[in-house]
């Protein structure tokens, strides 16, 4: 039947009229006072813009301006909707707009609500000028698609200091005037509990300005104008500022520092735990703004991805579904089962932007950052991994058995190294002698000694290292320098195989014989005789590489220069000047006594790494 008319009588009835219809087929029973929808439009009266008057479609020009019908980040608030709620049909400001024209004078009173009428993503305004047919045109508010209102087309240029933001709500001045119709000078123009920035801004409708908004305003001043791929929808409600354009400099800008930016966060952004057991983050997605500060996002599903020794390792989250509580955030725990170091990611999509975080993950034993597969004490922290037994450079950490510091020639490979630290090595200086019962006095397993010996920590025979070792070891005269650790008293013999053989290790004049050290012999015929492997450089006599480095032992104890070859020119040389030169002329140590008899000499030690390095010898 169409439209009812307004009364207090029938719908649609007339009174008095002869033939006069009772009945009429969109009418009810209801008295006024119990009828919760007077006007019949299926729109109950506590939601219904118009109450009195049929608008079933409830139009309402003046809250939407600046918005696209439609278009990704559609905004379904604005900030001069003037405080009132009613719909077109029953305006009373006559404004239905709000363009500041009354709607007697207004060419375009209202119903025109979007900047891109066909709907391709492209709008009337700015450098994306929309060519395509049909042509847009200005909304209602802005007929000539110039981003100021109608009615503020003549008086926005004398906003009052239009650079200023005088209620300081975001928006300059001139903005509030020509852009959205808003008063400078009031925070909330419309009175509807929501800040005039925070409408503006808000182009996802939500009542919220944060990061999605931002998000939003970034891609339509960043992508090209259009709704195909690699395309973002434009229209007036990103263009903050109203000057007929959307920009980064501006627009995204002022978007940035007062709506705010996504961020997540993982924490312990570090830590370390034993393999075997379970580790828990968790992951923190915030809105960040200049203005209101860090807030939390809620409601968004988070992904965990973790990658390196235990790459796909899935987990539990909290809550179950991985959403972002009421604080913005997920916990997720998962078990290490192998060690080594992970990488956890966590990671949400506002909308259709990744926003991410990470964080580093330890399994390892001890946990003293070591991933176990490089830690020289699995199970005892040592974070430094100090082994004084080990290989020098290039292969290993120490300085090396019988080596000197800053000495040319100084040796950066030893035959008797290991790979266990300090910390967890009972023999730190491997002279076959326990650090804790060379610090017995007396010592049941060593009833020879005589004193104390030392457990480790002395690399040199010349602490002072003017090259002259310490007096009575290797023909050295320097009183104030003592031996290496490994050989307590200076006689070249090392301290564990003193013991073994029933010699006092802290005495020089107590010395175990070749014989006893094993003769001249050569077991493993790598080059070096049995009495210098057990009593020198303690080594196995029948085995080629004691210490398993690849390298054999003879290599390791002629190789002065370290570089894991035996060479004429380096090798050779160094012996001959530690023999020949003064301790002034060139430095003395351990490493160029290779038969061990505490002597460096030409005819014995220089002449066999010599043979050695030609080749005319076995080393090996």
């Amino acid at each position: 039947s169409g439209p009812p008319p307004s009364g207090t009588g029938a719908i649609g009835n007339g009174t008095g009229i002869a033939g006069d219809d009772a009945t009429v087929p969109s009418g009810d029973s209801l008295g006024n006072a119990c009828d919760n929808d007077l006007d019949n439009d299926g729109i109950p009266d506590a939601s219904d813009n118009c109450v009195t008057i049929y608008n079933p479609g409830q139009e309402n020009a003046d809250n939407q301006i600046g918005n696209g019908t439609g278009i990704p980040g559609h905004d379904g608030t604005v900030p001069n909707s003037a405080g009132d709620l009613e719909g077109d049909a029953c305006e009373t400001d006559g404004d239905i707009d709000n363009d500041g024209i009354l709607d007697g004078s207004d060419a375009d009173p209202g119903g025109d609500v979007t900047y891109d009428d066909n709907g391709n993503g492209i709008p009337c305004f700015g450098p994306d000028i929309d060519p395509a047919v049909p042509l847009d045109d200005g909304p209602s508010w802005d007929a000539d698609c110039n981003g100021v209102l109608d009615g503020m087309e003549a008086s926005c240029p004398l906003a009052v200091n239009p650079n200023l933001d005088a209620d300081g709500d975001g928006l300059l001045n001139t903005w509030e005037v020509c852009k959205w119709g808003t008063d400078p000078a009031v925070r909330d123009s419309d009175g509807d509990g929501l800040e005039d920035d925070v409408e503006a801004m808000d182009v996802t409708g939500d009542g919220v300005a944060n990061c999605r908004d931002t998000i939003l305003i970034s891609a339509a001043a960043l992508l090209p104008a259009g709704t195909g791929p690699g395309q973002f929808g434009r229209d007036g409600d990103f263009d903050l500022n109203g000057v007929g354009g959307i920009g980064v400099g501006d627009d995204a800008m002022t978007a940035v520092r007062r709506a705010g930016m996504c961020n997540a966060t993982v924490a312990p952004s570090a830590a370390t735990n034993p393999p075997g057991s379970s580790h828990t983050v968790t992951a923190t997605v915030a809105n960040d703004s200049m203005y209101y500060g860090v807030t939390p996002m809620i409601g968004l599903v988070v992904s965990f991805q973790v990658s390196g020794a235990n790459a796909g390792a899935t987990g539990v989250c909290v809550p179950p579904d991985c959403g972002t509580n009421s604080s913005g955030q997920v916990t997720f725990t998962y078990t290490g089962l192998n060690s080594g170091d992970d990488s956890i990611g966590a990671s949400t999509i506002i909308e259709g932007v990744k926003v991410s975080g990470n964080a580093s993950k330890s399994w390892e034993t001890d946990g003293d950052g070591v991933p176990d597969a490089t830690d020289n004490c699995v199970t005892v922290p040592n974070p430094d991994q100090a082994n004084f037994d080990a290989d020098g450079p290039p292969y290993g950490n120490g300085a090396g058995i019988g080596n000197g510091t800053s000495i040319p020639g100084d040796d950066g490979t030893v035959p008797n190294a290991d790979n266990l630290g300090d910390a967890c090595d009972p023999d730190d200086d491997n002279d076959s002698y326990r650090d804790d019962l060379e610090l017995l006095l007396p010592d049941p397993s060593c009833p020879t000694k005589s004193a104390m010996t030392s457990p480790g920590g002395d690399i040199t025979y010349d602490d002072d290292n003017d090259g002259d070792p310490a007096a009575g070891s290797l023909g050295g005269t320097d009183p104030t320098d003592d031996p290496a650790s490994w050989d307590s008293d200076g006689d070249s013999a090392l301290d564990g195989a003193e013991c073994t053989l029933g010699t006092d290790p802290a005495n020089p004049l107590s010395t175990p014989s070749v014989a006893a050290c094993g003769g001249t012999g050569d077991t493993d015929g790598d080059g070096l005789q049995n009495a210098w492997e057990t009593c020198k450089w303690g080594t196995k006599p029948a085995v080629v590489d004691s210490d398993g480095d690849t390298l054999g032992d003879c290599i390791e104890a002629v190789d002065t220069d370290g570089n894991g070859v035996l060479d004429f020119g380096a090798d050779a040389l160094n012996s001959a000047r530690a023999s020949l030169l003064s301790s002034a002329a060139f430095g003395k140590d351990g490493d160029f006594d290779l038969d061990g008899n505490n002597v460096i000499d030409f005819g014995a030690d220089t002449l066999t790494v010599a043979r050695m390095s030609l080749g005319i010898w076995t080393c090996q």
